[in-house]
Protein backbone atom coordinates (compact mmCIF):
# COMPACT_ATOMS: atom_id res chain seq x y z
CA UNK A 1 0.00 0.00 0.00
CA UNK A 2 0.81 3.56 -0.72
CA UNK A 3 0.39 6.51 1.71
CA UNK A 4 -1.42 9.17 -0.18
CA UNK A 5 -0.12 12.80 0.70
CA UNK A 6 -2.91 14.14 0.09
CA UNK A 7 -5.44 12.49 2.03
CA UNK A 8 -6.35 10.00 4.78
CA UNK A 9 -5.51 6.27 4.66
CA UNK A 10 -8.05 3.82 4.64
CA UNK A 11 -7.84 2.60 8.22
CA UNK A 12 -8.07 4.60 11.64
CA UNK A 13 -5.21 6.92 12.09
CA UNK A 14 -1.71 4.85 12.87
CA UNK A 15 1.45 5.92 14.08
CA UNK A 16 3.81 7.33 11.70
CA UNK A 17 6.39 4.30 11.00
CA UNK A 18 10.26 5.56 11.22
CA UNK A 19 11.41 4.24 8.19
CA UNK A 20 9.76 2.60 4.96
CA UNK A 21 6.12 0.84 5.15
CA UNK A 22 5.10 -1.75 7.20
CA UNK A 23 2.89 -4.33 5.22
CA UNK A 24 1.17 -5.02 7.63
CA UNK A 25 -0.77 -1.91 7.84
CA UNK A 26 -2.28 -2.30 4.29
CA UNK A 27 -5.81 -2.97 4.58
CA UNK A 28 -7.33 -5.30 2.27
CA UNK A 29 -9.75 -3.87 -0.10
CA UNK A 30 -13.59 -4.99 0.96
CA UNK A 31 -14.96 -6.30 -2.43
CA UNK A 32 -12.11 -6.11 -5.00
CA UNK A 33 -9.34 -4.19 -5.71
CA UNK A 34 -10.06 -0.51 -5.78
CA UNK A 35 -9.22 0.81 -9.45
CA UNK A 36 -8.89 4.61 -7.77
CA UNK A 37 -6.58 3.33 -5.40
CA UNK A 38 -4.13 1.72 -7.59
CA UNK A 39 -4.17 5.00 -10.01
CA UNK A 40 -3.22 7.05 -7.09
CA UNK A 41 -7.18 8.16 -7.21
CA UNK A 42 -8.42 10.45 -5.02
CA UNK A 43 -8.99 8.85 -1.08
CA UNK A 44 -12.58 8.68 0.40
CA UNK A 45 -13.13 10.84 3.30
CA UNK A 46 -11.85 10.40 6.30
CA UNK A 47 -15.46 11.34 8.18
CA UNK A 48 -17.10 8.62 6.88
CA UNK A 49 -14.92 4.99 7.51
CA UNK A 50 -16.38 2.30 6.00
CA UNK A 51 -19.33 0.42 8.09
CA UNK A 52 -18.17 -3.15 8.95
CA UNK A 53 -19.86 -5.77 7.50
CA UNK A 54 -23.69 -6.32 8.86
CA UNK A 55 -24.02 -2.71 9.74
CA UNK A 56 -23.94 -1.12 13.09
CA UNK A 57 -21.21 1.72 14.75
CA UNK A 58 -18.13 1.75 13.43
CA UNK A 59 -15.13 -0.37 14.66
CA UNK A 60 -13.31 1.02 18.20
CA UNK A 61 -10.04 1.13 19.66
CA UNK A 62 -10.75 -0.98 22.53
CA UNK A 63 -10.28 -4.70 22.24
CA UNK A 64 -13.87 -6.35 21.93
CA UNK A 65 -13.03 -8.35 24.95
CA UNK A 66 -12.72 -5.75 27.51
CA UNK A 67 -16.16 -4.67 28.56
CA UNK A 68 -17.31 -8.56 29.12
CA UNK A 69 -14.10 -9.68 30.91
CA UNK A 70 -15.43 -5.96 33.09
CA UNK A 71 -18.40 -6.90 33.52
CA UNK A 72 -17.40 -10.39 34.69
CA UNK A 73 -14.78 -8.58 37.30
CA UNK A 74 -17.96 -6.93 39.18
CA UNK A 75 -20.25 -9.30 38.84
CA UNK A 76 -17.49 -11.76 40.18
CA UNK A 77 -16.69 -9.08 42.99
CA UNK A 78 -19.78 -8.44 43.88
CA UNK A 79 -20.72 -12.33 44.22
CA UNK A 80 -17.69 -12.27 46.71
CA UNK A 81 -19.19 -9.42 48.82
CA UNK A 82 -22.54 -11.29 48.98
CA UNK A 83 -20.77 -14.08 50.23
CA UNK A 84 -18.97 -12.62 52.60
CA UNK A 85 -21.61 -11.14 54.50
CA UNK A 86 -23.63 -13.73 54.34
CA UNK A 87 -21.03 -15.97 55.71
CA UNK A 88 -20.20 -13.36 58.89
CA UNK A 89 -24.08 -12.76 59.07
CA UNK A 90 -24.63 -15.92 61.16
CA UNK A 91 -21.99 -14.63 63.72
CA UNK A 92 -24.19 -11.50 64.83
CA UNK A 93 -21.51 -10.35 67.22
CA UNK A 94 -19.05 -10.17 64.38
CA UNK A 95 -21.80 -8.50 62.18
CA UNK A 96 -22.92 -5.70 65.23
CA UNK A 97 -19.03 -4.86 65.56
CA UNK A 98 -18.13 -4.32 61.85
CA UNK A 99 -19.17 -0.70 60.96
CA UNK A 100 -17.72 -1.39 56.77
CA UNK A 101 -20.33 -4.04 56.53
CA UNK A 102 -23.51 -2.50 58.26
CA UNK A 103 -23.89 0.31 55.12
CA UNK A 104 -23.67 -2.59 52.94
CA UNK A 105 -27.12 -3.91 52.86
CA UNK A 106 -27.85 -6.62 50.32
CA UNK A 107 -31.47 -7.26 50.28
CA UNK A 108 -32.39 -8.45 47.08
CA UNK A 109 -29.15 -10.12 45.54
CA UNK A 110 -28.69 -12.43 48.99
CA UNK A 111 -31.83 -14.81 48.51
CA UNK A 112 -30.14 -16.72 46.04
CA UNK A 113 -29.74 -19.74 46.80
CA UNK A 114 -26.71 -20.67 45.62
CA UNK A 115 -25.13 -18.49 48.87
CA UNK A 116 -27.15 -21.00 51.20
CA UNK A 117 -24.35 -23.64 50.93
CA UNK A 118 -21.92 -21.31 52.47
CA UNK A 119 -23.67 -20.43 55.71
CA UNK A 120 -23.43 -24.14 55.78
CA UNK A 121 -20.15 -23.83 55.29
CA UNK A 122 -20.34 -20.67 58.10
CA UNK A 123 -20.14 -23.37 61.19
CA UNK A 124 -15.89 -23.46 60.99
CA UNK A 125 -16.64 -19.61 61.75
CA UNK A 126 -18.85 -20.25 63.99
CA UNK A 127 -15.77 -22.16 66.42
CA UNK A 128 -15.12 -18.21 67.77
CA UNK A 129 -18.61 -18.59 69.45
CA UNK A 130 -16.99 -21.52 71.00
CA UNK A 131 -14.35 -19.40 71.77
CA UNK A 132 -16.18 -16.82 73.30
CA UNK A 133 -17.87 -19.74 76.11
CA UNK A 134 -14.34 -19.37 77.86
CA UNK A 135 -15.44 -16.18 78.45
CA UNK A 136 -18.17 -16.50 79.72
CA UNK A 137 -16.72 -19.33 82.08
CA UNK A 138 -13.79 -17.11 82.85
CA UNK A 139 -15.81 -15.20 85.03
CA UNK A 140 -17.76 -18.27 86.50
CA UNK A 141 -14.57 -19.22 87.79
CA UNK A 142 -13.28 -15.70 88.85
CA UNK A 143 -16.51 -15.45 90.62
CA UNK A 144 -14.75 -18.60 92.83
CA UNK A 145 -12.30 -16.92 94.86
CA UNK A 146 -15.44 -14.84 95.85
CA UNK A 147 -17.13 -18.59 97.57
CA UNK A 148 -13.30 -19.04 98.44
CA UNK A 149 -13.75 -15.75 100.72
CA UNK A 150 -16.16 -17.91 102.85
CA UNK A 151 -13.37 -19.35 104.95
CA UNK A 152 -13.04 -15.81 106.70
CA UNK A 153 -16.43 -17.41 107.91
CA UNK A 154 -15.07 -20.37 108.77
CA UNK A 155 -12.18 -19.52 110.33
CA UNK A 156 -14.41 -17.47 112.97
CA UNK A 157 -12.03 -17.27 116.15
CA UNK A 158 -15.29 -17.47 117.67
CA UNK A 159 -15.11 -21.18 117.89
CA UNK A 160 -11.60 -21.89 118.33
CA UNK A 161 -11.70 -19.55 121.60
CA UNK A 162 -13.98 -22.14 123.19
CA UNK A 163 -10.84 -24.13 123.77
CA UNK A 164 -8.94 -21.27 125.44
CA UNK A 165 -12.01 -20.63 127.82
CA UNK A 166 -12.17 -24.64 128.10
CA UNK A 167 -8.27 -24.75 128.68
CA UNK A 168 -8.35 -22.77 132.23
CA UNK A 169 -10.16 -26.41 134.05
CA UNK A 170 -10.52 -24.05 136.95
CA UNK A 171 -14.12 -22.41 135.32
CA UNK A 172 -15.00 -20.17 136.77
CA UNK A 173 -12.62 -17.51 137.26
CA UNK A 174 -11.17 -18.30 140.63
CA UNK A 175 -12.22 -16.34 143.53
CA UNK A 176 -11.07 -15.53 146.99
CA UNK A 177 -12.08 -17.59 149.53
CA UNK A 178 -13.89 -16.58 153.22
CA UNK A 179 -11.29 -15.31 155.41
CA UNK A 180 -9.31 -18.23 157.56
CA UNK A 181 -10.69 -21.13 155.24
CA UNK A 182 -9.74 -22.78 152.09
CA UNK A 183 -12.27 -22.90 149.07
CA UNK A 184 -12.16 -25.87 147.14
CA UNK A 185 -14.46 -27.56 144.67
CA UNK A 186 -17.63 -26.58 146.23
CA UNK A 187 -16.60 -27.04 149.79
CA UNK A 188 -14.80 -24.52 152.62
CA UNK A 189 -12.77 -25.69 154.92
CA UNK A 190 -10.85 -24.31 158.08
CA UNK A 191 -7.16 -23.23 157.80
CA UNK A 192 -5.72 -26.12 160.98
CA UNK A 193 -2.59 -23.86 160.80
CA UNK A 194 0.03 -21.54 158.71
CA UNK A 195 3.68 -22.61 158.66
CA UNK A 196 7.03 -20.82 157.18
CA UNK A 197 10.47 -21.76 156.18
CA UNK A 198 12.97 -21.76 154.20
CA UNK A 199 14.11 -25.19 152.10
CA UNK A 200 17.19 -23.12 150.80
CA UNK A 201 18.73 -20.03 150.05
CA UNK A 202 16.49 -17.47 148.65
CA UNK A 203 13.37 -20.02 148.42
CA UNK A 204 10.62 -19.74 151.20
CA UNK A 205 7.79 -21.18 151.65
CA UNK A 206 3.94 -20.71 153.58
CA UNK A 207 2.28 -23.56 153.95
CA UNK A 208 -1.53 -23.76 155.08
CA UNK A 209 -2.82 -26.99 156.59
CA UNK A 210 -6.55 -27.92 156.43
CA UNK A 211 -8.68 -31.36 156.32
CA UNK A 212 -10.68 -32.07 153.44
CA UNK A 213 -14.42 -33.37 153.41
CA UNK A 214 -13.25 -37.37 153.75
CA UNK A 215 -10.92 -36.17 156.34
CA UNK A 216 -7.24 -36.58 154.47
CA UNK A 217 -4.67 -34.01 155.29
CA UNK A 218 -4.46 -31.51 152.67
CA UNK A 219 -1.67 -28.60 151.79
CA UNK A 220 -2.12 -25.61 149.75
CA UNK A 221 1.14 -23.37 149.46
CA UNK A 222 2.59 -19.84 148.24
CA UNK A 223 6.22 -19.71 147.27
CA UNK A 224 8.92 -17.07 146.77
CA UNK A 225 11.96 -18.02 144.88
CA UNK A 226 14.15 -15.23 144.08
CA UNK A 227 11.71 -12.82 144.06
CA UNK A 228 8.84 -14.60 142.24
CA UNK A 229 5.86 -15.46 143.15
CA UNK A 230 3.96 -19.50 142.71
CA UNK A 231 1.46 -21.73 144.73
CA UNK A 232 1.39 -25.37 144.71
CA UNK A 233 -1.22 -27.68 145.76
CA UNK A 234 0.07 -30.77 147.95
CA UNK A 235 3.47 -30.10 146.62
CA UNK A 236 2.11 -29.62 142.77
CA UNK A 237 3.07 -26.31 141.38
CA UNK A 238 0.06 -25.14 140.19
CA UNK A 239 -1.36 -21.28 138.19
CA UNK A 240 -0.86 -18.70 140.31
CA UNK A 241 -3.35 -16.11 141.14
CA UNK A 242 -3.40 -13.35 143.76
CA UNK A 243 -5.79 -11.73 145.88
CA UNK A 244 -3.71 -8.95 147.78
CA UNK A 245 -5.11 -8.79 151.55
CA UNK A 246 -7.77 -11.64 150.30
CA UNK A 247 -5.38 -14.52 150.23
CA UNK A 248 -4.40 -16.27 147.02
CA UNK A 249 -5.46 -19.19 144.90
CA UNK A 250 -3.52 -22.15 143.35
CA UNK A 251 -4.76 -24.51 139.68
CA UNK A 252 -5.20 -27.89 141.06
CA UNK A 253 -5.85 -31.02 138.33
CA UNK A 254 -7.32 -34.25 140.23
CA UNK A 255 -7.10 -37.20 137.55
CA UNK A 256 -8.72 -35.35 134.15
CA UNK A 257 -10.47 -32.67 136.19
CA UNK A 258 -8.80 -29.11 137.41
CA UNK A 259 -10.26 -26.62 139.69
CA UNK A 260 -8.98 -23.61 142.03
CA UNK A 261 -7.68 -23.87 145.65
CA UNK A 262 -8.15 -20.77 147.36
CA UNK A 263 -6.54 -19.91 150.59
CA UNK A 264 -7.45 -16.68 152.57
CA UNK A 265 -5.09 -16.91 155.88
CA UNK A 266 -6.39 -14.13 158.53
CA UNK A 267 -3.00 -15.19 160.99
CA UNK A 268 0.45 -14.74 160.65
CA UNK A 269 2.31 -18.34 159.68
CA UNK A 270 4.10 -19.80 162.19
CA UNK A 271 8.14 -20.21 161.59
CA UNK A 272 8.47 -22.96 164.55
CA UNK A 273 5.25 -25.31 163.15
CA UNK A 274 5.47 -28.71 164.56
CA UNK A 275 9.05 -29.83 164.03
CA UNK A 276 11.70 -29.37 160.86
CA UNK A 277 12.82 -32.13 158.25
CA UNK A 278 16.00 -31.58 157.42
CA UNK A 279 17.96 -33.42 154.57
CA UNK A 280 21.32 -33.74 153.49
CA UNK A 281 22.55 -35.83 150.18
CA UNK A 282 25.05 -38.00 150.50
CA UNK A 283 26.51 -36.42 147.12
CA UNK A 284 26.39 -32.82 148.69
CA UNK A 285 26.43 -32.81 152.17
CA UNK A 286 26.83 -29.64 152.68
CA UNK A 287 23.48 -28.55 150.94
CA UNK A 288 20.85 -28.48 153.41
CA UNK A 289 16.87 -28.92 151.82
CA UNK A 290 15.11 -27.82 154.96
CA UNK A 291 11.09 -28.39 155.59
CA UNK A 292 8.73 -27.68 158.53
CA UNK A 293 6.59 -30.18 160.04
CA UNK A 294 3.07 -28.79 159.29
CA UNK A 295 0.80 -31.59 160.70
CA UNK A 296 2.04 -34.81 162.94
CA UNK A 297 0.27 -37.17 164.60
CA UNK A 298 1.71 -40.10 167.18
CA UNK A 299 -0.46 -43.72 167.67
CA UNK A 300 -1.68 -46.90 166.88
CA UNK A 301 -5.22 -46.38 165.65
CA UNK A 302 -3.39 -47.69 162.19
CA UNK A 303 -2.85 -51.15 163.64
CA UNK A 304 0.96 -50.06 164.00
CA UNK A 305 2.46 -47.50 166.50
CA UNK A 306 4.50 -44.98 164.60
CA UNK A 307 4.93 -41.44 163.57
CA UNK A 308 3.16 -40.00 161.00
CA UNK A 309 4.28 -36.38 159.75
CA UNK A 310 3.63 -34.23 157.17
CA UNK A 311 6.26 -31.06 156.08
CA UNK A 312 6.58 -28.52 153.39
CA UNK A 313 6.20 -29.36 149.68
CA UNK A 314 3.51 -31.81 150.44
CA UNK A 315 5.95 -34.30 151.89
CA UNK A 316 5.61 -36.93 154.50
CA UNK A 317 7.21 -39.26 156.28
CA UNK A 318 6.33 -42.28 158.34
CA UNK A 319 8.34 -43.47 161.85
CA UNK A 320 7.51 -46.71 163.11
CA UNK A 321 9.22 -48.39 165.91
CA UNK A 322 11.58 -51.78 165.56
CA UNK A 323 11.25 -54.73 167.76
CA UNK A 324 14.69 -53.03 169.33
CA UNK A 325 15.82 -49.21 169.69
CA UNK A 326 15.75 -48.29 166.20
CA UNK A 327 12.76 -46.98 163.86
CA UNK A 328 12.04 -47.75 160.06
CA UNK A 329 11.73 -44.81 158.25
CA UNK A 330 9.67 -44.20 155.24
CA UNK A 331 10.68 -40.35 153.67
CA UNK A 332 8.83 -39.12 150.42
CA UNK A 333 9.81 -35.69 149.73
CA UNK A 334 11.35 -33.31 147.28
CA UNK A 335 10.99 -35.60 144.55
CA UNK A 336 12.15 -38.88 146.19
CA UNK A 337 11.32 -41.94 148.21
CA UNK A 338 13.96 -42.90 150.45
CA UNK A 339 14.16 -45.65 153.15
CA UNK A 340 15.90 -46.62 156.38
CA UNK A 341 14.69 -50.05 157.81
CA UNK A 342 17.41 -49.46 160.89
CA UNK A 343 17.10 -45.20 161.70
CA UNK A 344 17.74 -44.07 165.81
CA UNK A 345 15.77 -42.78 167.96
CA UNK A 346 15.95 -40.34 170.96
CA UNK A 347 13.13 -39.65 172.74
CA UNK A 348 14.88 -37.34 175.73
CA UNK A 349 14.79 -33.89 176.37
CA UNK A 350 10.90 -33.43 175.82
CA UNK A 351 11.33 -34.13 172.03
CA UNK A 352 11.60 -37.12 169.64
CA UNK A 353 14.79 -36.98 167.16
CA UNK A 354 15.03 -39.43 164.53
CA UNK A 355 18.66 -39.89 162.46
CA UNK A 356 18.43 -41.97 159.58
CA UNK A 357 20.45 -42.72 156.45
CA UNK A 358 17.93 -43.36 153.65
CA UNK A 359 18.74 -45.26 150.72
CA UNK A 360 16.47 -44.60 147.07
CA UNK A 361 13.71 -47.72 146.63
CA UNK A 362 12.73 -48.54 143.32
CA UNK A 363 11.16 -45.16 142.65
CA UNK A 364 14.51 -43.30 143.70
CA UNK A 365 17.52 -45.79 142.38
CA UNK A 366 20.99 -44.61 143.62
CA UNK A 367 19.81 -41.50 145.49
CA UNK A 368 21.02 -41.60 149.65
CA UNK A 369 20.78 -38.90 151.84
CA UNK A 370 20.92 -38.59 156.01
CA UNK A 371 17.52 -37.26 156.72
CA UNK A 372 17.54 -35.35 160.68
CA UNK A 373 13.75 -35.19 162.16
CA UNK A 374 13.13 -33.03 165.03
CA UNK A 375 9.57 -33.28 166.41
CA UNK A 376 8.24 -31.18 168.98
CA UNK A 377 5.51 -31.64 171.41
CA UNK A 378 1.62 -31.13 169.78
CA UNK A 379 1.24 -34.18 167.89
CA UNK A 380 -2.26 -35.18 167.70
CA UNK A 381 -3.44 -38.98 167.75
CA UNK A 382 -3.49 -40.63 164.61
CA UNK A 383 -6.52 -41.80 162.83
CA UNK A 384 -7.28 -44.29 159.86
CA UNK A 385 -6.98 -41.27 157.82
CA UNK A 386 -3.45 -41.27 158.70
CA UNK A 387 -2.55 -44.47 156.66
Amino acid sequence: MTNHPNGPSDQPPVPPVASGSDPTLETPVVGGADPTLAGGGAVPPASTPPAPPGGGEPPSDRPAWLFPAVAGLVGGLLIALIAVVALRGGDDEVASTDSTLAPTTVPTSTPTATTEPPATTAAPTSSPATTEAPATTAPATTEAPATTAAPATTAAPATTQAPATTAAPGEPAPTPAPPGFVALWDGQYPILRSCVTSPYPGYSVTTHVFADEFGWVRMVEEWIDEGSFGGSFDGNDGAYVDFGGDGFAVEYFEGDSGTWAAANPTSEPDGNCLGTVTRYNTDNPDLALNAAIVDGCFGNQTGTLQYKLYFTGGGYLTAAPNAGATITVFYSGFGDSLVDPDASVDGSAGRTQIVADAVGNDFSPGVSARIEIDVTDGLRDCTEKDT
